[in-house]
């Protein structure tokens, strides 16, 4: 893992601890940046119920999370979709305390849309979106 990576899950953690996140949203990411959120919405509930809802377009990434969230003991606080965003996080229910973007800018600003109303007051939304690949 880069210093940059390395970098963005403290960010991450100590934003959902800091706040006392509960629920999170995790669009794309790393397996240790999954860990890192569940590990503070554990400390945030005191080991009592949370849940990160993580969704990632690449099943293999998703598979590699899955395996390292086991690992770290922190899987059953983790919920994994496989598929778009826009699709897997339709049917949630809110609020969530905090959005972790690790997308592209087009896809975080529809990521946005639809969580908007299930964003409990003071929710913060953060991450590393990125400019999408132009098409050669």
């Amino acid at each position: 893992m880069s210093s940059s990576q390395k970098d963005s899950v403290q960010i991450a953690y100590d934003l959902a601890a800091g706040v006392g996140a509960k629920r999170v949203v995790q669009v794309g990411g790393w397996a240790s940046l999954s860990v890192a959120l569940a590990r503070a919405v554990h400390k945030s509930t005191g080991g009592r119920g949370g849940l990160v809802i993580s969704t990632d377009l690449d099943g293999a990434a998703v598979k590699r999370s899955r395996a390292e969230l086991k690992r770290a003991g922190v899987d059953e606080y983790v919920h994994l979709c496989e598929g778009d965003a826009r699709c897997t996080l339709q049917e949630l229910e809110g609020p969530f305390d905090l959005v972790w973007l690790g997308c592209s800018a087009e896809m975080a600003a529809d990521v946005l849309a639809i969580l908007g109303n299930r964003l409990r007051e003071g929710a913060v939304v953060a991450g590393f979106a990125h400019r999408a690949a132009s098409a050669a």
